[in-house]
């Protein structure tokens, strides 16, 4: 009778162990698993509030949503990622309030910010499909004169296999179209910030090196420059010219691809 009872003591400690462990809601781990969280108070009110009133957390970052903080309404939460990133999606599991995301890069400049609402950790691309480069802090506050219970927070980047969400989770799309494979040349006109553009005419070969670099670059990997050959366009007595466009200076681009045949 001691043995049996010992036996089903046994198999009482192997469920307790695993029952768990494979009821929490987890997903694969984005820029912020496992980074700390800061509640603090809000730069507006370091003038007349102390800064020591900051918590540090990790319980909205730990990729478990059985876990997780509150969120005060005076306070907001700060995340560093420790390096630069390209974003264009989130997850969220909170309660369902609205509430202010803002994106700035390493010299804490400001670069973007949203409004949020709280959901069950499903995987949404953000606002009109935007995508952020060079995001390094992000913060959150409410919006509603309330607090917030928050059970998670992390963010991606879609083309990242390193931020992979679920695969059944729905992605941004990609907003570049796909290449025509029976073009055999296009015209690439780059839009630089200063609103001057630039256009050459080139074979897919060399169309597809630039995508391919602006991508990769964009994800915050990659030289800052790409070289374009100008070929025989303007020529003169040089053997060869070559163009350089820097990444940070395009504002935007258009392919026109066409056929020779």
């Amino acid at each position: 009778m001691k043995r049996k009872i010992n036996l089903l003591l046994i198999l009482t400690l192997i469920l307790s162990v695993f029952i768990p462990l494979s009821s929490v809601s987890a997903y694969t781990g984005g820029y912020a698993n496992g980074k700390d969280s800061t509640i603090m108070i809000p730069d507006i009110y370091f003038i007349t509030r102390p800064h020591d009133s900051k918590i540090v957390t990790t319980l909205i970052t730990d990729n478990n949503e059985t876990t997780g903080d509150l969120l005060p309404k005076n306070k907001m939460i700060m995340i560093d990622l420790g390096t630069d990133r390209t974003i264009d999606s989130f997850k969220i599991n909170s309660d369902l309030k609205n509430m202010r995301i803002n994106f700035y890069d390493r010299s804490t400049g400001y670069l973007s910010e949203f409004t949020l609402k709280g959901g069950t950790g499903t995987l949404e691309p953000l606002p009109n499909g935007k995508v952020i480069s060079k995001v390094r802090y992000i913060t959150l506050y409410t919006m509603s004169g309330e607090d917030i219970n928050i059970n998670e927070l992390d963010f991606f980047y879609s083309k990242d296999p390193n931020s992979s969400p679920d695969p059944t989770d729905p992605v941004d799309p990609d907003p570049t179209d796909p290449v025509d494979p029976s073009a055999d040349r296009a015209i690439l006109v780059v839009t630089m910030t200063t609103g001057l553009e630039k256009e050459y005419d080139l074979p897919m070969t060399d169309i597809n090196a630039f995508l391919n670099w602006y991508d990769s670059r964009d994800a915050g990997s990659g030289p800052a420059k790409f070289a374009i050959n100008k070929y025989s366009n303007n020529k003169g007595p040089f053997s060869k010219r070559t163009d350089y466009v820097i990444f940070d200076k395009i504002l935007t681009f258009e392919v026109s691809e066409y056929s020779t045949n």
